[in-house]
């Protein structure tokens, strides 16, 4: 029986370290990858999150093609050796229900075994190597108030059309203008627009012009950490970037329509109105325009 015990032992000591996470870090930055989740989609990889060692980091993202969502966790004991694409929706799930402090991931053949607080739960991996593309971080071009670009997107939401066959309608049109960012929505019917102050002044050359899907928008910008977001376009995308979190959102075409609104909603006012709304218990402020 000794033997066995002191071979047992040693073998215990001679085991790798498996990385380990912060259980809550982890589940809020599977959580939000996750909303990057195809709720139907049409390939195993596009259900799943993945796992990609950068450096002493790890990169946790979720695409559908259309959206990507990324955030940066930091292990502690050994680094994660290898990019792992598992099942996003379990995988976010558990986390969520786990009750440990923090959660060791064991690589066990094709399965990993996450294990948490007594908890244990295995899941068979994606080839990694049938994981989307994903795009690269940009840095960003201009920064914005998260909670004021957010207040701005719920204050055009009544204006958003609902029709999927017309996406253009469905979308939001984002302006730089007079270093602020101007956010305007249309159904063809209401046409609502608002002002999100810019963090920071940019240079008089500075041009930023997008037209992306608003809910998409809205929800991954409730998601983003950081007091700040920092907005770039490139290749087709509007580039979110948070302190640990970050997102991409494919932007739509044709943004001319939407500069001749300015004739319509106009620019200067020869004065203002203030209607007390007691039925709702709201204020609402109406710019006369005659």
């Amino acid at each position: 029986t000794r033997p066995m015990a002191r071979a047992t032992k040693a073998a215990t000591k001679a085991a790798p370290t498996q990385p380990t996470f912060n259980r809550s870090e982890l589940a809020k930055a599977a959580e939000f990858a996750a909303r990057a989740l195809d709720p139907r989609p049409s390939a195993a990889a596009l259900a799943g999150i993945l796992l990609r060692p950068e450096g002493d980091a790890v990169a946790v993202s979720a695409t559908n093609y259309d959206t990507t969502a990324r955030a940066i966790v930091t292990p502690g004991g050994a680094p994660l050796g290898e990019s792992l694409l598992i099942p996003g929706r379990l995988f976010a799930d558990w986390l969520n229900t786990a009750r440990g402090d923090t959660v060791a991931l064991i690589l066990d053949g094709a399965r990993l075994v996450c294990e948490s607080g007594g908890a244990r739960m295995g899941l068979s991996t994606i080839p990694a190597g049938d994981a989307p593309g994903r795009p690269e971080v940009v840095p960003p071009a201009v920064r914005v108030g998260r909670d004021a670009l957010a207040d701005a997107l719920r204050r055009v939401a009544p204006a958003v059309g609902t029709n999927n066959l017309q996406p253009d309608f469905m979308a939001c049109h984002l302006l730089i203008r007079d270093n602020a960012l101007e956010v305007t929505a249309t159904n063809r019917y209401i046409i609502a627009r608002a002002v999100a102050p810019l963090a920071e002044e940019v240079a008089a050359d500075v041009t930023f012009e997008a037209l992306p899907p608003h809910k998409a928008l809205a929800d991954l910008l409730g998601r983003i950490d950081g007091p700040e977001v920092g907005l770039a376009l490139s290749g087709g995308l509007l580039h979110l970037t948070g302190a640990t979190t970050s997102a991409t959102v494919r932007v739509l075409e044709g943004t001319f329509f939407w500069r001749s609104l300015d004739g319509i909603l106009g620019r200067e006012f020869p004065g203002a109105a203030v209607a007390e709304v007691d039925a709702l218990g709201l204020r609402a402020e109406a710019q006369a325009v005659g």
